[in-house]
């Protein structure tokens, strides 16, 4: 975050203010250009889709929905939400035939596809 955007912010530092926040919703457009006088990126009038990194929590997705507009939406859940989801399942599955060596391998292979330039397909090897 930039420093304006944590000032006056409660937080866990020493002296009670925040270094950093947790964004729920980030949405990225590409700009058409910069305004000159701001520096802030005007929006891109071409109706290209907006990606939205998004928090797994049910009630953000609602809301997301309800706001962007349909159609050109392309809504991506944080890795670190996949990551979670994914050994929700695995515990799951645990629970049903408990191999610890098994589950840490699926969990490991899960966060290789899901990491930037990770494949959705397994490898040959």
């Amino acid at each position: 975050m930039a420093a304006r955007e944590v000032e006056g912010v409660a937080g866990k530092q020493a002296d009670g203010a925040a270094k950093t926040r947790e964004a729920k919703v980030i949405v990225c457009r590409e700009a058409g250009s910069l305004d000159p006088k701001t520096g802030e990126p005007l929006k891109d009038k071409t109706g290209r889709a907006a990606g939205v990194r998004i928090d797994g929590v049910p009630w953000i997705w609602t809301v997301s929905e309800e706001i962007l507009p349909a159609g050109k939406t392309i809504f991506i859940l944080d890795l670190y939400y996949a990551l979670e989801y994914a050994a929700a399942a695995a515990a799951a599955v645990q629970d049903a035939a408990p191999d610890e060596g098994k589950r840490t391998a699926w969990m490991e292979r899960i966060r290789k596809q899901l990491e930037p330039g990770g494949s959705p397909w397994p490898s040959p090897t």
